[in-house]
Formats: structure tokens, C-alpha cells, sequence
């Protein structure tokens, strides 16, 4: 076959959306959203939090008995939230044990105060609540009060709710999961999907935890993401893939009217987003997609050129990541067109100098300097060592590499295909700005 494809593009219009809602905290340019900024809630010393005990790792018996006694914090903090205790104080100031029993309807007939008991002792032994001994009252501790403050709590306590209630049956099965190396405690959910997503609604309650916990993710780093992106603000059709209930797109839509959104999501879960957008007014810029993106091919190409992935980096393994991402370059406007309209469109939605553009040519005589060369251009370190680049080569880079290149077609018919695609490739040589003997291996003949 005559080689036509001998310039590859080094960029993909894929929109890949940090899960991290502390990132709505801290990254600039997180306007507009109905939070109070307090980014120092979020950053710890690294020497206290990230490793206790410091550079030597736990240093104390009671560090060590914290995590021991981890799963009865976890459900200290989750009674705390669902009983509205954090609530509660925030509301009302320190307050004494009978009035908190009150509050938290955990009063007895009987007179028995252990309910209240267990819970205060639970919550300031571990720091969750402070007692004043003089005053016999309970507050929150500062950093409880100041999520409420902030608006962050919300977020906080729906994350609660999904470790300790969705996370935590199948840690039970941690170890035989590591001796396995399979995921072991997915049998504590019914069904017989391979992944807990697919299995989540039929537990009754389950998946409303899960989606609380996504939503509330979204909304606080979706503004970042559509305050930066310039990706967003210049297309017209995106795909957003586990789109879930319809958060992100939602927010999108309204804030680029141009942008139209297909959301792509299972068949158990799509009906979820259905009234947000109907409540939203926005049926006709939003519309649903059913299916699987790890089973079902992708949209044909061109039915988008851009493509968001929210929350997804984060929860896949390497391969699959590979995968999807593939899938998206290979539905996305990078397949379908012609070079001179794939770098039109870039062009459009980027400055020049934000495009690298590789020559197939190029990164087969020189791997090693050509990746490099694209290192720079991301701003990675481009002198960190590589492994061998040349150990697995397609036949056709076998082709190029030794200088020789296939044909299994006349030199008649060659010359119909290159008069084809004449203007097509003119037109790429115009964009480019270079002419067509740098482009291409290949002469091409005049009209």
C-alpha cells in the first residue's frame, strides 16, 4: 500500500477532569462557585499527616493503636454525620451532654445514657469533638466548624458515607484480595457484574450513596475545570463519558451555550440524569447515552471533538486507561477527517505555539530525540533515562527504518491515488505552511 499517513499529531482532544474536589480549593481560577474559599483546611504538613511519626515512619504506641483501631473511627465519625451531631454543635455552639442526647434523639426511656456516652467518648478520643471540662460542654473541633463554614462539609459527608457504608463490607476480604490479586470483596454485593458500579443498584440505597459522593466531587471541581479550559469554550460537541447525574454537563451547558453534550452511561444508571436536565431546560443540549464504555465501542468518529473524563483517571487500572483512551482518540475528530481539517480545527481552539506536531518519519529514525523533543514540549524532564525505544517496531517502522517501503499496487494506480488526493494534501501543505515533499515520503505529481 502507498504510505499516505506520515504525520501523526501529538495532542488529543480529551479533557481528563482530576477527581479531586481539594483541587476546587486550590487551584486558581475557581470562580463561581458557591464556596468560601480556605485552601489552608486542605494542606497539611506533610512530616505530621502524610507519614506519622515523620521520615522514620510511627515513632509512638498510640499512633500505632490509631490504626488498629481504625475501623471503630470510621464508624465514630459516620455516627457522628448521620445522627447530626457535627451539625448540631456547628448550629448551636458547645453544648452539654443531656442537651446533645436530646438533639440526637438518642434520650431513653429507660434512663440509660450509654448511647451518648459511647458516642462523645468515641468522638473525643479521636479528636472529632472537644470537651470543656469546666464547663461540661462538647464543641466541634476547629477543623468540623470550619468545613461548615466553607461549604465543604456536604462533601465531607457524603465521602463518609461511601467509605464507611459502600467501602467497608469488602474490606473484610483485603487480604484474600491481595493473595488473589482480584477484587474478593466484590462477592459481598449481589449481582454478577465484575465491577461494584454495575452492581450497586441492586443494593437498595447503595447507589444514591455513590452518586451523593460524585455529584458533590463535580461540583466543587467542575468550575475549575471550566474556568481553565480552553477546550471546552471552543467546542461544540462532547462526549462525557460516565457522566453520571449529569453534573458536569449541566454545568458546562450553561456556561457555554455553543456546547452540545451526549452523556454516556450505563444502562442501570441513565436514567438518573433525566430530571436534572429536564429540570435544568436542557433536553435539547443534552442528550443520553446507554451503554458500557468498557464493553461497547466508542461513538463513530466525528460524532464529537471533545471528550471528558470525569472521575475516571483515578478509578481505572493502567490497562484499562490505555484502552479508553484509545477508544477516545480513536472516535474523536482525530479520526474521520483529513489532516488540513484536524489541524484547522486545533488551530482554532489553540495558539500555535500550544500544538506540536510530529512527523511519523522523524520519530522512527529518532525515537529516542524525537520523545524527548515531545518531553520538552509537555514541560517533563526531558533528560530523564529512557528504556530501549527500538525493542517493539510495527512492520511499516521496520519499513522506514531499513528504507524500504511496500507497494503491492502499480505504479498506474499509485499515480490515481495520488492525484486523489491532490488538493487534499495542497491544502495540508497550506496549513502547514510547508511544502508537500517535507510532508510526505512520497512525490506527488502536478494537476
Amino acid at each position: 500500500m502507498v504510505r499516505l499517513s506520515a504525520f501523526a499529531v501529538c495532542l488529543v482532544e480529551l479533557l481528563v477532569h482530576a477527581s479531586s474536589y481539594c483541587t476546587a480549593f486550590d487551584d486558581a481560577g475557581c470562580s463561581g462557585q458557591s464556596v468560601v474559599r480556605d485552601s489552608s483546611i486542605w494542606k497539611a504538613a506533610p512530616d505530621k499527616y502524610d507519614q506519622p511519626g515523620g521520615p522514620e515512619g510511627l515513632t509512638t504506641m498510640t499512633q500505632l493503636n490509631n490504626i488498629i483501631m481504625g475501623h471503630a473511627a470510621t464508624q465514630i465519625i459516620l455516627a457522628g454525620s448521620q445522627l447530626g451531631l457535627f451539625e448540631f454543635l456547628h448550629e448551636n455552639g458547645p453544648q452539654t451532654k443531656g442537651t446533645i442526647e436530646e438533639a440526637l434523639g438518642l434520650k431513653r426511656s429507660d434512663g440509660s445514657t450509654r448511647p451518648i456516652e459511647v458516642l462523645l467518648l468515641g468522638s473525643t478520643s479521636i479528636g472529632l469533638t472537644v470537651l470543656d471540662k469546666r464547663e461540661k460542654t462538647y464543641r466541634n473541633c476547629e477543623i468540623i466548624d470550619r468545613l461548615f463554614t466553607t461549604g465543604g462539609w456536604r462533601s465531607i459527608a457524603d465521602l463518609i458515607d461511601l467509605e464507611a457504608i459502600i467501602k467497608y463490607k469488602g474490606e473484610f476480604h483485603f487480604v484474600e484480595s491481595l493473595r488473589k490479586d482480584t477484587n474478593v470483596g466484590l462477592q459481598e454485593w449481589p449481582g454478577a457484574a465484575d465491577n461494584l458500579y454495575s452492581r450497586l443498584p441492586q443494593t437498595p440505597g447503595a447507589q444514591k450513596i455513590f452518586y451523593d459522593l460524585m455529584n458533590s466531587f463535580t461540583a466543587f471541581s467542575i468550575p475549575c475545570l471550566s474556568n481553565t479550559s480552553k477546550v471546552a469554550a471552543t467546542s461544540f460537541k462532547l462526549l462525557d463519558v460516565g457522566g453520571g447525574a449529569a453534573v458536569a454537563a449541566i454545568h458546562l451547558a450553561k456556561k457555554f451555550q455553543q456546547l452540545s453534550i451526549t452523556l454516556w452511561d450505563q444502562h442501570e444508571t441513565i436514567e438518573i440524569p433525566m430530571n436534572h436536565i429536564t429540570k435544568a431546560g436542557l433536553k435539547g443540549r443534552i442528550s443520553l447515552l446507554a451503554g458500557s464504555f468498557i464493553t461497547d465501542p466508542f461513538p463513530e468518529a466525528g460524532s464529537h471533538d471533545a471528550v471528558l473524563l470525569s472521575h475516571q483517571a483515578v478509578i481505572w487500572s493502567k490497562s484499562v486507561l490505555l484502552m479508553i483512551f484509545k477508544c477516545v482518540l480513536n472516535s474523536s475528530m482525530m479520526r474521520g477527517f483529513h489532516y488540513a481539517e484536524i489541524v484547522t480545527e486545533f488551530y482554532k481552539r489553540f495558539d500555535k505555539t500550544q500544538i506540536l506536531l510530529v512527523k511519523f518519519e522523524d520519530l522512527v529514525k529518532d525515537t529516542e530525540k524525537t520523545v524527548r523533543q515531545i518531553f520538552d514540549f509537555l514541560c517533563v524532564d526531558s533528560t530523564v533515562p529512557l528504556p530501549s525505544l527500538n525493542k517493539i517496531q510495527p512492520e511499516d517502522v521496520l519499513d522506514i527504518a531499513m528504507g524500504e517501503h511496500t507497494s503491492t499496487v502499480s505504479d498506474s494506480e499509485k499515480k490515481l491515488l495520488q492525484e486523489y488526493f491532490h488538493d487534499r494534501n495542497q491544502k495540508f501543505s497550506e496549513v502547514m505552511g510547508l511544502p508537500i515533499g517535507e510532508l510526505f515520503c512520497w512525490s506527488m505529481p502536478k494537476k
